[in-house]
């Protein structure tokens, strides 16, 4: 959890940036909804929830290890089936995005930016949908 809202922003841009320069491990088929999990640039672990059409809707904080991510991945699936774990929130750009927290409180995912919150509020029953079928 984080103590602050700009440190949550933080992380947000900075797992936003490790996203985009990593190999996944375990790509998806196409047409398939499923985790992938894959080791960053900075030798850490970290897994991201893709839809049926490629894009990635949830992605991960970092993990120290392989199975920390898939704790972290079934974390989602528990945490992911009541959608009063969802959180919209509004970055200080006036963009917003959602979190998914754990029991704890922890965030356990992170959406993309949507421009309205209308949007970030549709992301939130489309990933909460995508969890009751995920493989």
């Amino acid at each position: 959890m984080y103590a602050s809202k700009a440190n949550a922003e933080r992380g947000v841009a900075t797992v936003q940036a490790v996203l985009k320069v990593v190999t996944a491990t375990s790509p998806a088929a196409a047409g398939d909804t499923r985790f992938e999990t894959f080791k960053g640039l900075d030798n850490r672990y970290y897994f991201h929830l893709k839809a049926n059409n490629g894009q990635i809707v949830l992605q991960s904080q970092s993990y120290a290890s392989k199975s920390g991510a898939t704790s972290g991945i079934n974390s989602v699936r528990s945490n992911g089936a009541n959608v009063a774990r969802f959180e919209v929130r509004e970055a200080r750009d006036g963009n917003f995005y959602f979190v998914l927290k754990a029991t704890n409180g922890q965030i356990i995912g992170l959406s993309e930016m949507y421009e309205s919150k209308a949007n970030a509020e549709r992301g939130v029953q489309t990933v909460f949908g995508l969890l009751a079928d995920v493989k």
